[in-house]
């Protein structure tokens, strides 16, 4: 079942109220934990599909928290360094495709 942002959203604000923001801070750090985990693991094992599978799994808890975290905190103030750190990605890209030319 696809979900829609607006759904997301509800579902991940009820979470936050009936568990606590206290309580996702843990969670959060265990799923970036995992995904952190499942990155190394398919590094080591680069053709082994579970391992592959278990990290799209992962990126998925992590996407969820990171929703979360930006629901908790300055919405503004993150999609401001956001802004940033994508303005400076671009300017970094330009200038490694420069020097390869």
């Amino acid at each position: 079942m696809k979900h829609k942002g607006k759904q997301v959203e509800k579902i991940l604000k009820k979470a936050i109220k009936v568990f606590g923001v206290d309580f996702q801070r843990w969670i959060w750090m265990e799923e970036m934990s995992e995904l952190t985990k499942a990155i190394i693991k398919v590094k080591r094992y680069p053709n082994d599909k579970k391992r592959m599978d278990d990290l799209h799994e992962e990126i998925a808890d992590a996407v969820i928290v990171l929703h979360q975290m930006i629901l908790c905190y300055d919405k503004k103030k993150i999609m401001k360094y956001h802004k940033m750190k994508i303005d400076r990605l671009k300017a970094d890209t330009k200038k490694e495709l420069k020097k390869k030319m």
